[in-house]
């Protein structure tokens, strides 16, 4: 594959794509609980029926790859901020612009919202240089465990 990742279709999520998006996320995220030493990561630890509810009530979005879910992120409105989850790309896919299309294109179903954010771990380089690249920055930090600070990062849209 080559940087013509950019042709990759991202469309809305549907019933068809949940198992595709478990294994991809769990398959990212076992990378982060490695990274960190920290095996509760929700993202690991969801279910089938908790991501079928996320698609009844949030925007989620795959890329596909043929019939293959190869990226996937969702997205959630509370009041004038829209928060943004479970950003995953396939190993085998990634550093070609497909994370930053999928933000991009999440961040267009936001509607009129004032504010983006999401979080990821500390050492998540991959993440932070997504999330930087769109625009995001950090204004605080969580500790979770000995090993795992959260870093929260937003984009506040102009007046």
């Amino acid at each position: 594959m080559t940087d013509a990742d950019t042709t990759l279709p991202i469309a809305e999520a549907t019933p068809d794509d949940l198992e595709g998006i478990l294994k991809l996320q769990y398959l990212c995220y076992q990378i982060e609980a490695e990274r960190y030493d920290f095996w509760t990561i929700p993202a690991l630890t969801q279910s089938l029926a908790s991501l079928a509810e996320d698609l009844r009530t949030k925007p989620v979005l795959v890329a596909r790859m043929g019939d293959e879910v190869v990226g996937s992120v969702r997205g959630e409105r509370t009041g004038d901020d829209f928060h943004i989850g479970r950003l995953v790309v396939h190993p085998r896919v990634q550093r070609r612009g497909l994370g930053r299309r999928l933000l991009r294109e999440i961040e267009a179903r936001a509607g009129d919202v004032r504010r983006f954010e999401s979080y990821t771990g500390y050492r998540s380089t991959e993440f932070l240089a997504v999330f930087s690249g769109g625009g995001y920055r950090p204004f605080r930090e969580e500790k979770v465990s000995d090993r795992l600070r959260l870093t929260y990062l937003e984009k506040v849209r102009p007046a």
